[in-house]
């Protein structure tokens, strides 16, 4: 049987696993938006166009 104290070991491995990747991905994007400036310009853009679909209101 599995007790519940290793699955609960499983969840907390694998959460610091994600946060570990999830780091890795937002440091890679924000280099990339560093060195190529044009893509915030670029999605800065995207962002008021999508916009007009989104409801005021909740």
């Amino acid at each position: 049987m599995i007790d519940k104290s290793s699955v609960a070991k499983f969840k907390a491995r694998q959460l610091e696993y994600e946060k570990t990747i999830n780091k890795i991905v937002n440091n890679f994007l924000k280099t990339a938006v560093a060195v190529k400036p044009q893509i915030a310009i670029k999605q800065m853009s995207a962002f008021i166009n999508y916009s007009e679909g989104i409801p005021k209101s909740d």
